[in-house]
């Protein structure tokens, strides 16, 4: 699949720079919004994407150490227990990034056509939501693995293969349904802008469909040679139907999926974007103190006792 040594380097170093931006952003994700969902609590549903994404840049790791071991081979066998729970951890991310998406769509979409039923939720409903996205999400993974496995029988891999694609689809469909239901509600009934409140939702729901938009354009590469390698080249592994640049260059466009989103609030979220920057003030800040106020220095003995001898002798 790699052509030579120095490009499996240089995507190896591709995809651990991508792996630390990913866990970075998010961990900064994850601090400010854990602080703000008291307040707010739709802010739990970002901390879980951010969570899902987090996730993702440990599986990134994880899939460099197959990179830079060779072991990106095809094993449609699946007899090696590490081998699987590796791909469990490098996939799981991405169905539960997909329903977390999923799941904010429809709460936005809850929050403008029933703004009022909307307010009186508690955290636990969003808790509960937060439960049923990863018991989904682990679903889905498991049967991505079944589906790529020769030792299943062959009706059990069509059947999984029909729930991952069918649970995605759905995903996909919610988002698509519920963003285009608050477009219309907000393009055809614009008396629900009048108050700030309905605005401040307004703008919430612009940002989070970008966000949206951006991660199903990062999506699209890896969505489309996946579909061509199961049209034209008969094999159930992406790998071996391209060459490796092309699968890498999609890999590293569908990963930046998990730290495109937290850019995307900087940029929308004027709050978000402060809280940033009062963080890297705050660490800046820190490091400056620590080389301004070095540990005293104590005075020595024999320095005390010859300022004595001194003295004694004038």
């Amino acid at each position: 699949m790699i052509g030579s040594e120095e490009e499996r380097i240089f995507w190896l170093v591709v995809f651990v720079l991508e792996a630390v931006v990913i866990i970075f952003c998010n961990v900064l994700g994850i601090v400010i919004f854990t602080r703000k969902h008291h307040h707010f609590k739709p802010c739990l549903l970002l901390t879980n994407q951010c969570f899902a994404d987090f996730i993702m840049g440990i599986g990134v790791f994880f899939y460099c150490y197959d990179l830079m071991n060779n072991r990106l081979e095809y094993n449609p066998d699946c007899t090696k227990m590490n081998d699987l729970l590796r791909t469990i951890i490098f996939m799981l991310p991405m169905p539960a990034s997909m329903y977390s998406l999923a799941v904010i769509a429809l709460e936005r979409a809850f929050a403008v056509f029933f703004p009022f039923r909307h307010r009186s939720l508690q955290t636990k409903h969003y808790r509960y939501a937060i439960l049923i996205t990863w018991l989904t999400s682990f679903i889905t993974t498991i049967c991505y693995v079944i589906s790529h496995c020769n030792a299943f029988n062959p009706q059990v891999v069509e059947i999984s293969m029909l729930v991952f694609m069918g649970t995605m689809s759905m995903a996909g469909m919610t988002i698509m349904f519920s963003y285009v239901s608050i477009y219309i509600k907000l393009k055809f009934f614009p008396i629900f802008q009048n108050n700030a409140s309905a605005r401040k939702q307004i703008k919430l729901c612009r940002t989070l469909f970008i966000a949206t938009l951006a991660s199903a354009l990062t999506l699209l590469p890896m969505g489309i040679i996946t579909v061509y390698s199961q049209l034209h080249c008969g094999s159930r592994a992406v790998i071996t139907c391209f060459p490796g640049s092309v699968h890498y260059t999609a890999l590293v466009i569908l990963i930046s999926n998990s730290f495109i989103n937290f850019f995307i609030y900087s940029w929308r979220f004027p709050e978000f974007g402060k809280d940033v920057k009062d963080i890297f003030v705050g660490i800046r800040m820190c490091a400056v103190q620590v080389d301004a106020n070095p540990q005293p220095t104590r005075k020595t003995k024999p320095e005390q006792g010859r300022g004595a001898a001194v003295i004694s002798r004038l």
